[in-house]
């Protein structure tokens, strides 16, 4: 299930990278985004020939001291719900000097699943404090070290729009790092 959301959220973000570096640096001032930004995208659900309008995704950035907190919420139309709800909210603080992400928060419903994630990323200990569990009141914590940078789903997106499309062009590969679900995981 967390692959399929890690996958439909790319989608619909448009992203395209060149690659990490353990630092990033990022110009706030020649950011691919920014305060006040919002973006909507309509799902459908295709049956067999028939495309149905299912729900939407609302992307919303805000500006707050030295971070951007981006939320991201996705949920079906009513006239679908009959068949399958949706309920997710996805939370990422993300330092504007970096790019890396300080706080996200995933707390998803998707049908009779649920799930609920957050991760205090503490780049300057090198660790990652993850609580996971269904809701809110059966979390687990564990602790991830974080040698590279780590992203969360909704950080990457927007640390990838950042990127030197020339670059990427002449590169055509990104390696990348995520944390979800308790584990890092790294596409080399």
């Amino acid at each position: 299930m967390a692959y399929k959301t890690i996958i439909f959220i790319l989608l619909f973000a448009g992203t395209v990278s060149t690659g990490f570096l353990i630092k990033p640096d990022l110009n706030p001032t020649e950011s691919a985004f920014g305060n006040g930004e919002k973006l909507v995208y309509k799902i459908f659900y295709n049956w067999n020939f028939v495309w149905l309008s299912a729900g939407e995704v609302h992307f919303e950035i805000k500006e707050e001291d030295h971070l951007y907190h981006v939320e991201v919420t996705g949920r079906t139309y009513a006239s679908y719900e009959w068949f399958y709800k949706v309920r997710d909210k996805y939370h990422s603080y993300i330092d504007k000097q970096t790019g890396l992400p300080r706080l996200y928060i995933r707390d998803i419903q998707q049908g009779n699943y649920r799930r609920y994630e957050k991760i205090v990323f503490d780049y300057d200990k090198q660790i990652a404090y993850s609580y996971t569990g269904r809701t809110m009141t059966d979390l687990k914590l564990t602790e991830i070290t974080l040698d590279k940078p780590y992203y969360d789903m909704v950080s990457c997106m927007y640390y990838l729009r950042s990127q030197n499309l020339p670059q990427f062009s002449k590169l055509k590969k990104t390696s990348f790092h995520l944390l979800l679900d308790d584990k890092n995981t790294s596409w080399d």
